[in-house]
């Protein structure tokens, strides 16, 4: 799996789906993924 950092972002594809995971953990909210086929998105919340 290759990743790429943007804008402090880490930005990731695993099939038609991209993740972004914010790069600073105080930004809440800023994490999400998105389904390019489905035309979906969500937020990912960390555990």
């Amino acid at each position: 799996m290759n990743a790429k950092r943007s804008d402090g972002a880490l930005v990731f594809r695993d099939g038609s789906i991209t993740y972004t995971i914010q790069g600073d953990r105080r930004l809440k909210g800023e994490d999400h993924w998105s389904d390019a086929d489905a035309g979906t998105k969500g937020q990912v919340v960390p555990e």
